[in-house]
Parts: C-alpha cells; sequence; structure tokens
C-alpha cells in the first residue's frame, strides 16, 4: 500500500517491521528529545564519576568551565550518532611564551592609547586595549582560563573610532598607523594560533569521554527498548544498507518532498532503497 509521512515515520514504519533484522526489541519506543536529553543527563551524571569522568571534570576547572557544559556537545554527538569523530590526542600548549607576548602587547598599548576618561568608549581598539592592559596586570598565569577570556576579545577584528585618537586627521592617522598594524600582528600571531591551540586541545581531551558517554545512552536505549530520532534514521539506513536481500525486497519508488532539506543519513536511506541494482552498496554511485 501507499504511504504518505515524515521521514522519521516512514523509517520508524520500517523498523517495526523488521526489528531482529535491525537488531532491537520488537517493541521499540520512540523517544521525543525533552526525554532523550534527560537520559543524556542522567547516564553523563555517571559517566562524571568514574576516572575518566573525573579527570575530565579536572580539565573543564582550568577553562571555568563546569560539567553541565558538556550537555550541549554530547546532545550534538548524539543527534549525529551515524558520525565518527577522529581522535587526536594532542600536547598542551604552553602558556609561558603567550603571556610574555600579551605582556609586551598592553605596554605597547599603554604608551599609545588616548586618554579618554568615558567609562565605556564607543572605538573597539580603545575599550579592548584600556580593559587588556588593567587584566593583564591583574590576571592569575597559571591557568589557560584568564589567557584565553582575555584574547577571546580580539578574535573579531576591532574597528576604531577616529575621534578618539587626535584632533584632525593627520593626527588621527599618525595615532592609529602603527596602532592598527600592531593589532593586526597582535591577532595573526598570538590571538589566532592560541585560540585554535587551546581549543584543539580541549577538543582532543574531552571527545574521547564524550563518545564513550554517547556509546552508554545508545546502551542505555538498548537496554530499555528506546530509540531515539537519530536511531530511527540511522538503524534503517543500517537494516537497507547490510540486507540487500531485504533491500531487494523493499525496493520501492519514492517521491521525497524537499528533497533539497534531507541530510546525507536521509538521502542514503532514499536513494538505496530506491536504486537500480538492490547490490548497490555505495549510495552516492546507485
Amino acid at each position: 500500500g501507499r504511504f504518505v509521512g515524515t521521514v522519521h515515520s516512514f523509517a520508524s514504519r520500517l523498523l517495526r517491521q523488521y526489528p531482529v533484522a535491525a537488531g532491537i526489541s520488537p517493541g521499540f519506543r520512540e523517544v521525543d528529545d525533552v526525554e532523550d536529553q534527560l537520559l543524556q543527563r542522567k547516564t553523563l551524571r555517571a559517566a562524571l564519576e568514574t576516572q575518566m569522568g573525573r579527570r575530565t571534570v579536572r580539565l573543564l576547572q582550568e577553562f571555568d568551565a563546569v560539567p553541565s557544559d558538556l550537555l550541549r556537545p554530547l546532545n550534538s554527538l548524539i543527534n549525529h550518532g551515524e558520525l565518527d569523530y577522529p581522535v587526536a590526542i594532542l600536547e598542551r600548549p604552553q602558556l609561558d611564551d603567550a603571556w610574555q607576548r600579551l605582556e609586551a602587547f598592553g605596554d605597547f598599548l599603554e604608551a599609545r592609547l588616548p586618554g579618554c576618561q568615558e567609562p565605556q568608549p564607543t572605538c573597539k581598539i580603545l575599550s579592548l586595549g584600556q580593559s587588556l592592559v588593567r587584566r593583564v596586570r591583574l590576571s592569575h598565569r597559571d591557568n589557560p582560563s584568564s589567557l584565553l577570556r582575555i584574547i577571546e576579545e580580539w578574535e573579531s577584528d576591532p574597528k576604531p573610532v577616529k575621534h578618539y585618537w587626535g584632533q584632525t586627521r593627520v593626527e588621527q592617522n599618525q595615532a592609529l598607523e602603527p596602532v592598527l598594524a600592531a593589532v593586526a600582528d597582535f591577532r595573526a600571531q598570538l590571538v589566532n594560533p592560541q585560540l585554535l591551540a587551546w581549543r584543539s586541545y580541549l577538543y582532543s581531551q574531552c571527545l574521547p569521554f564524550l563518545l564513550h558517554v554517547r556509546a552508554d545512552c545508545e546502551r542505555e536505549r538498548r537496554a530499555s527498548g528506546l530509540v531515539n530520532f537519530n536511531d530511527l534514521l540511522r538503524l534503517t539506513c543500517q537494516l537497507v544498507r547490510e540486507d540487500t536481500e531485504l533491500r531487494r525486497h523493499l525496493q520501492l519508488y519514492l517521491c521525497v518532498d524537499e528533497f533539497q532539506d534531507t541530510d546525507p543519513l536521509q538521502a542514503e536511506l532514499f536513494l538505496l532503497l530506491a536504486a537500480d541494482d538492490p547490490g548497490e552498496l555505495d549510495w552516492e554511485r546507485v
């Protein structure tokens, strides 16, 4: 018979016809986003009590982060359960050289910033420069969070407001020219490389733990006979990809509305089911 429905309801229909072949409980229950996120929270809390979890918590503290900050990336990993995420363990970046260069940039700015009595000047370079000079003096330098909080403010290219820098256009340009050049060099040589290095390091340290939690969440769903939205698509794709005889039996004519909005997982499902050759395993070639 004909079927009209959403992609997820279509996948659910196939899984309920062939649950054993898909490796799930015949009486599986679909969970919505709210229930799935509650399960993620519960599983994450348990994982944080392990040795790997406690090590991750200590790492987060160095970045002024808390365990609940892991919920959003965990949810993203689970919503893309079909993807593999390569893990490369990176060396911890060095702080001393970055602080020395930041301090030198602060000294350069302090000697060139114009006087201003406004508590919040509208000139971005001026306001960020004042903040940098003040915070470099007061920062604790034994963890990366202090450094990153300062340089993150310079990630976007700050624009000057010229009237703060002199009475005439000539004065303004003369005052700003070396500052703009130094800011560009500071962003290129320190800000961007340091942000990339520390973010990459944090990613490399947290990802193995998050992948472990993602696997725990999937085991918990299987044990409880639950499937989330990603499971519906991923398990259906796996079913039609691995069982060519079943795919030959299921071969369908499909009409997909708004096909440009399908993601690769949905496209793989549709193209395998509608393939002229049901033995073709590469969905991009069918």
